[in-house]
Order: C-alpha cells, then structure tokens, then sequence
C-alpha cells in the first residue's frame, strides 16, 4: 500500500521573511522547500556573513581608492624632484670633468 507524504507545514513568519529576503536578491525556492527552523538559522547566518563580508569588500574598495589617491599625489611629487636630481647628477659631473676629477 502506498503512503501518502503528509503536507507541508505552513511557513513560519520567520521563514517567509526569509523568503521574501531570499527573492529580493533573486534567489528562488522550489516550493517542496520547507524552512524548518533549522533552515532558518543556517540562512540567517548566511546572511549575516553575506552582509559582513560585502561590508569588509567595500571598506577594502574605498581604502585601496585612498591609497591609490595618495600614491598619485606622492608620484606627482616626485616627479619634479627626479628631474632636478638628474640635472643636479648632471651638473656635478660637468663640474668634476671640468675639475678633472672622476665623476
């Protein structure tokens, strides 16, 4: 004789908000899908690391953003000082030649 599964529970109010949530970030459950409590707590907790870690990313995207800004600005500054360090480098060894010394 065949058994008949029973139906599924209704969902809970915390299972259907986290369906809702589930949804909005197109995640789809099949409908055979039952969020026991169980299921609740893994995927508040997933979503808990989701968040946290999407949260690290964008703090680590605006640090690098800074940093590259100020290597930008610290290259700029340098820039100009190579420049005058190679026409001093030149300067001097002119001068030493000049001197007959060894540059």
């Amino acid at each position: 004789m065949a058994t008949i599964d029973p139906p599924p529970p209704p969902p809970s109010k915390r299972g259907k908000l986290l369906t809702r949530k589930l949804s909005a970030m197109s995640y789809s459950l099949p409908n055979s899908l039952v969020l026991t409590d169980a299921v609740c707590t893994l995927v508040e907790k997933l979503f808990t690391d989701l968040v946290s870690t999407t949260e690290a990313y964008e703090g680590l995207q605006n640090k690098e953003e800074a940093t590259s800004h100020e290597l930008s600005k610290a290259q700029a500054q340098v820039f100009p000082l190579r420049k005058e360090n190679t026409r001093l480098l030149r300067e001097n060894n002119q001068v030493r030649s000049a001197r007959g010394e060894r540059a």
